[in-house]
């Protein structure tokens, strides 16, 4: 076979234990990962034996409960492969598979290697699916490629294993992984004929994967463009746009499949608006349905294609009869940047149906068009419409923020409306608003989590309990009392921000309670935090409680508060020095979580970064990045992070991150380690320089990538941003 088509001729029936080979070398070590890390290393004040004991539990000793988990191993580095490796054979082996996934390196696909012979077939299973997790999620990367050169023989020998735990995803691995990771590997003939139709849209799907020429692949996609299974036509139309994007097998099959409703997702396509283009006249017929689904899919496609073309039919479609088809219409928009498009979104605020407008607020939430030309539009929605249509426009006030503040005249009108629901959103509101113009940042106490967005059946619910805030949050406070009304009464509560005063004692109370739902426990913590000042004693007291998670509770909580740092720093420093492990950790991420705010802490957390236990390294780490400029002073030390060669590669991440976020001295810094940096973590210090760079340009906010495209590894990237390193001082 001297030509790949003559070996694609034959490669079906070739056994391919016999066209493999059995043994080849494996690359040397890119990464650090392969060092060990110095004996005695904790986590949180614990031995790796303690976190693989709670990996097989699922469940941690009170004091632990908040302290974040999933990054434990991977802090400890090759070290803790062999453990996790072991522990897939426990009850719960997928858990150290994932965790193993995440810390690929050349050494820990030898041991998984090594381990598809274990005398365990629960570890040998494993060993796959970890490999089959790390060939996914490292795709493209040559030492990827390399490592599990090895590995293919023994999992193509699996495949014919008794047990099908073993077999089935042995199978898999081959037939998806295979031809990317050796060439002389059988492409999935077996998958493509399959009875099963699940497994033919497998098949064709890898095919996209494989390092084929695109006359190789096609006539296969071709033929699978007949296939008696919906599914696998579109799979086959999907794959072969990547190959040959003006097929004109494609649109027959991309028309079926939109005009039945049967596929909403399009992205899976490459060039959708030039296939949509072609297929306009037939979507102009479809316009005409009586059928809503048919208009629907439709303004799905009009959507996907963002093509200025279809822009006219959409917006038409916003007075369509049908509610649906509104709504889609709204949801298309937002694939559409032109300032004509805010008057009709802003006009969709006052539509009929409840959906509409909140897709419509959405849609107008993060347009760069600015504020002073939406402002008035809203203000004057706010106004003079419907109650309705007044509660929409406001909330679309509350969403553009600090600049907003101007509107406060006419939502202080509101207040006054004869309309209980208008009262209610125009109190929320403008209580948020009166804030800005104090200065202080209402939804800065949610940072760490993402704002809470309030829609208008929030609204609705409160208006429930009473027309008055002051009424609601003593009502909100009274259903604390019911375990059936906690959660949906401390959402409620998080809406009234200060004015949930009244429920501050019923709160304290919850957050101490030993059985409470982590839901429900997020919720208390955020309304204690927008509470504010009144919330900040009870909570110090709450420092010197015998419980360890009620302490632990406590400290998270006042991290949240950020506009409050004056006041919660200092104690948040003395638990720092004086605590036990996990609320040293937690203590640090609430300093890192307040940010530059929490400047005195920064030398304090540059000692830090010299400590034995590894949760508190990695929280000083993340917590110095968090202050931006102001942890310049302990850039020297972050740098020293990268120079330990007891630390792992995931630690080494982060503070590559740190020291492009903490200003000019950590990046200077950086530049001049890269050079004596392994090859792994000089890719990655290059991409965060270059990052770094190309939000320091003018016209960065211009630049966009889209998220259908997969950027191979980390070099790309640099070579996408085309950003130089010359301009850092010291290289």
């Amino acid at each position: 076979m001297e030509t790949r088509r003559d070996f694609l001729k034959t490669a079906a029936v070739l056994p391919i234990l016999g066209a493999l080979p059995h043994s080849t070398t494996l690359p040397g070590p890119t990464c650090s990962d392969k060092r060990e890390p110095i004996p005695g290393m904790i986590y949180a004040g614990k031995p790796i034996s303690y976190w693989l004991a709670q990996l097989d539990r699922m469940e941690y000793e009170p004091e632990y409960e908040d302290v974040e988990s999933l990054s434990v191993f991977a802090s400890f580095g090759s070290a803790a492969v062999p453990h996790l490796i072991e522990a897939m054979g426990s009850h719960h082996p997928s858990l150290a598979a994932v965790q193993l996934q995440w810390m690929a390196s050349p050494r820990t696909v030898q041991l998984l290697t090594d381990a598809l012979e274990h005398r365990n077939w629960p570890v040998r299973a494993g060993a796959i699916r970890a490999l089959s997790g790390i060939a996914r999620r490292r795709d493209g990367e040559a030492w990827v490629t390399e490592a599990l050169r090895e590995a293919l023989p023994l999992i193509a020998r699996a495949k014919w294993d008794d047990n099908p735990h073993i077999a089935v995803p042995a199978e898999t691995f081959v037939y998806k992984f295979g031809p990317a990771i050796e060439p002389r590997c059988p492409l999935p003939f077996r998958y493509l004929e399959s009875e099963d139709p699940c497994k033919r849209e497998l098949a064709v799907r890898w095919l996209r994967d494989f390092p084929l020429r695109a006359g190789e692949v096609v006539p296969l996609l071709e033929a699978k463009l007949e296939d008696r299974e919906a599914s696998v036509r579109w799979a086959a139309a999907e794959t072969l746009s990547s190959f040959d994007s003006d097929h004109p097998g494609i649109v027959p099959v991309f028309l079926d499949g939109v005009l039945r409703g049967r596929f909403t997702y399009l992205g899976g396509f490459h060039a959708v608006d030039r296939i949509v283009l072609k297929i306009l006249p037939d979507l102009q017929e479809a316009l005409r349905s009586e059928e809503p689904k048919t208009r629907v899919a439709v303004a799905n496609a009009f959507g996907w294609s963002e093509s200025e073309a279809v822009l006219p039919m959409i917006l038409r479609m916003l007075s369509d009869p049908s509610p649906e088809v509104r709504r889609e219409a709204v949801l298309s928009l937002r694939s559409f940047d032109g300032r004509d498009i805010v008057p009709c979104l802003i006009t969709a605020l006052q539509d009929e149906d409840r959906k509409v407008r909140q897709h419509a607020r959405r849609s107008l939430r993060g347009r760069p068009t600015p504020t002073d030309e939406m402002l008035p539009a809203l203000a004057k929605l706010a106004e003079s419409a419907s109650p309705d249509a007044r509660v929409a426009a406001m909330l679309a006030i509350d969403d553009l923020g600090r600049e907003a503040a101007t509107a406060l005249p006419t939502l202080r009108r509101n207040l006054c409306h004869s309309d209980s629901r208008v009262r209610m959103a125009a109190a929320i509101v403008v209580g948020r608003l009166a804030c800005y113009r104090d200065g202080a940042d209402p939804s800065a106490a949610r940072e760490g989590s993402s704002r809470y967005e309030v829609i208008e059946e929030d609204i609705d619910a409160l208006v429930q309990l009473g027309s008055d805030l002051d009424t609601v949050a003593r009502r909100l406070a009274n259903n604390l009392s019911s375990d059936r009304l906690h959660l949906e009464s401390v959402r409620l509560l998080e809406l009234l921000d200060v004015r949930a005063r009244p429920a501050l004692h019923h709160l304290i109370r919850l957050l101490k309670s030993p059985d409470l739902n982590p839901c429900v426990r997020y919720g208390v913590q955020r309304c204690l935090a927008g509470i504010g000042r009144d919330a900040i004693q009870p909570l110090l007291d709450l420092l010197a409680d015998d419980a360890a998670y009620v302490r632990t509770r406590a400290i998270r909580t006042l991290g949240l508060m950020t506009t409050q740092a004056r006041l919660v720093v200092p104690p948040l420093l003395k638990i720092v020095e004086m605590g036990t492990p996990p609320e040293r950790v937690l203590a640090i991420e609430a300093l890192g979580n307040i940010g530059p705010a929490a400047t005195p802490a920064v030398p304090l957390l540059s000692q830090s970064l010299r400590d034995q236990d590894l949760a508190v390294r990695v929280a000083a780490i993340d917590a110095l990045g968090a202050m931006q400029e102001e942890a310049e002073p302990a850039a020297e030390n972050l740098a020293a992070v990268l120079d330990d060669r007891s630390l792992s590669d995931h630690v080494k991440h982060k503070a590559i991150r740190a020291l492009v976020e903490v200003g000019q001295a950590g990046r200077c810094r950086l530049a001049r380690r890269l050079e004596h940096l392994d090859g792994e973590m000089r890719a990655c210090a290059a991409e965060a320089l270059a990052r770094s760079r190309l939000t320091d340009q003018p016209k960065a906010s211009h630049f966009r990538v889209r998220p259908t495209k997969r950027l191979k590894d980390r070099r790309e990237v640099a070579l996408r941003f085309k950003v130089g390193l010359k301009g850092f001082a010291g290289v």
